[in-house]
Formats: C-alpha cells, structure tokens, sequence
C-alpha cells in the first residue's frame, strides 16, 4: 500500500442509518470516518488474500499432522520390534 497516489471513492445513496453507524464507529475509535473507512477498504482489499493464506496454512498443519502421526506409528512398531529382541 505504498501508493502514494491520491485517489477517491465515492460511495452515493448509503442509508442515513448506515452513515450514521459508521460515524459512531469512527468516534468510538477517536478517528475521522474517512479515516475509519480507509483503514476497514485497506483491509478488505486483502481480504481474499489472507483467505487464500488461511486456507493453504490449514491444509498444510492437516498435512503435518498426518506425517506426524505417521512418524509416531512407525516410531511405536521399531519400540516394539527392538523390544521383542531384548
């Protein structure tokens, strides 16, 4: 987010109601709502990145746990075997 382009988005016919939620929120926070529109726009604009992200990390924790559990079944059949000799 480097741009340091100025650029506007407007957003036209939002209910006064949603307006004023918005405001309320910006308040609560001690920032202007642009200010607090600009940082929640920043954030979604990675949003399906930081999906992809999750999604890729959770598959590759299932993957790991998989060969973990693997190692630790191998692991138990060598205990059992170098107990056998003894």
């Amino acid at each position: 987010m480097s741009n340091k382009v100025p650029s506007e988005i407007k957003v036209r016919k939002l209910n006064a109601t949603t307006v004023a939620r918005l405001t309320q929120l910006a308040e609560a926070k001690h920032i202007s709502r642009e200010e607090y529109l600009r940082k929640h726009l920043e954030s979604l604009s990675v949003l399906d990145d930081m999906k992809e992200l999750d999604m890729n990390y959770r598959h590759l924790v299932q993957e790991l746990g998989a060969v973990i559990q693997n190692n630790t079944d191998e692991l138990a059949a060598m205990r059992k075997i170098l107990e056998e000799l003894k």
